[in-house]
């Protein structure tokens, strides 16, 4: 049987389900607005298998009950702000098949006992928000299926353990080997960011950010090839930015910012761009000079991102671009997209979003067509290089410029 009555704008106290013989059972009753206890009867019901009361008003304490329940494979109590719960008591013993836990936003408090790495079923855990403290204990890395781990906005005032425990059960003895994100903003971390860490070849997301970590960023962190995002900033790290981040070819964000890093940003940070324009690049607001030359850049967004307005210097010469040419957003000082495979007309209205380019260069494509007239009312032009493609047409002699390069 399952019973879902997910955001039906229920209140009051929580009833009782019909007294019917169970065999299976999922309640949801997530985004209602119950405010009571959580109910006793609810633990008595031993084939409870997934159970989802998030977004209430619940208060009390989380019974201790439902780590008994031997069939209970997801519990999501998230958000329940009034919910209290002891770590040492509630993990203990039991949880035998749960695998998704989510106790988010709730008064869940103390410190995680060892016994936590007997979870073996876990692949979602979500502790975050919460008030547990003292330090993460090494038994966590028995959990060999885990995929998500978040315990930001916690009072974790210790450091990353130095090493996890790996089991027999887990792939080649490894500790975590299915973790994919890993979440612990804000929980007063210190020390230097673990070498497990870096070993853990299947995250896609990282992120550490408003902790007190210090020391340089692991070079090793390159390696990890599915990294899409790593948050990192709010730290007291050091050094320089290791240039091994350049081979993060899946890379979508990165955040190092409010540390105490040192350094220049160089070619070798940007050398496995490839084959597309790096999608983290739409977020930034500040970019003054763009020089992703001889990346091996295969394609751009259409239009180019209007964050990328405010840049002064465009330079994406020698890359592997195709296509048409790009809608450019108003801006540019200097665009450079020579050497690449862009194909197709010079689009007509191309002056209309140019208004202050000083320096255009579109050689060495295989753009075709005629010369559109509406480059005269570039105004600001100085250079204009159309030389090595495919154009006709003639000169346009009423360009007031100081170089026009066309063949």
């Amino acid at each position: 049987m399952e019973l879902h009555l997910y955001s039906r704008q229920l209140f009051g106290n929580i009833p009782p389900p019909p007294s019917l013989n169970f065999t299976s059972l999922v309640l949801d009753l997530s985004d209602n607005s119950f405010v009571s206890k959580i109910p006793d009867w609810l633990v008595n019901i031993s084939t409870l298998q997934h159970i989802g009361i998030s977004n209430n008003g619940l208060y009390g304490k989380i019974p201790l009950g439902l780590r008994d329940l031997s069939k209970l494979k997801y519990l999501n109590l998230e958000d329940n702000y009034n919910l209290t719960a002891s770590c040492s008591q509630l993990f203990t013993r039991g949880w035998e098949m749960i695998q998704v836990l989510n106790l988010g936003s709730t008064k869940v408090h103390g410190s995680l006992p060892s016994s936590f790495g007997n979870l073996t079923s876990l692949t979602y855990l979500d502790l975050s928000f919460n008030a547990i403290e003292v330090v993460i204990p090494s038994s966590i890395g028995q959990l060999c299926i885990l995929n998500m781990l978040d315990l930001s906005e916690n009072n974790i005032t210790g450091t990353l353990p130095e090493f996890l425990q790996g089991t027999d059960n887990c792939l080649f003895r490894k500790p975590l080997p299915n973790l994919e994100y890993s979440i612990m903003n804000n929980i007063q971390l210190h020390g230097k960011i673990s070498y497990w860490l870096v070993q853990l070849k299947n995250l896609a997301g990282v992120s550490l950010a408003h902790n007190l970590l210090e020391g340089p960023i692991p070079i090793s962190l390159g390696s990890l090839q599915n990294l899409m995002t790593l948050e990192l900033e709010g730290n007291k790290l050091n050094g320089t930015l290791p240039e091994s981040l350049g081979q993060l070819t899946k890379l979508l964000r990165l955040d190092v910012s409010s540390n105490q890093l040192t350094g220049m940003i160089t070619e070798g940070h940007f050398s496995k761009l490839r084959p597309s324009f790096p999608p983290w690049m739409k977020s930034q607001k500040q970019v003054k000079e763009l020089d992703f030359s001889n990346a091996s850049i295969g394609s751009l967004p259409n239009p180019m991102p209007m964050e990328l307005a405010s840049s002064i210097v465009v330079d994406l010469n020698f890359n592997l671009l195709e296509g048409p040419i790009p809608t450019i957003t108003p801006g540019f000082e200097l665009l450079d997209l020579s050497h690449n495979r862009f194909s197709g007309a010079i689009p007509w209205n191309i002056s209309q979003h140019m208004h202050y380019v000083g320096f255009l260069s579109l050689s060495h494509n295989q753009l075709h067509g005629e010369i559109p007239l509406s480059l005269v009312e570039m105004s600001l032009v100085t250079v204009i290089n159309l030389s090595n493609n495919n154009l006709t047409g003639r000169i346009l002699q009423a360009l007031q410029i100081a170089f026009f390069w066309m063949y």
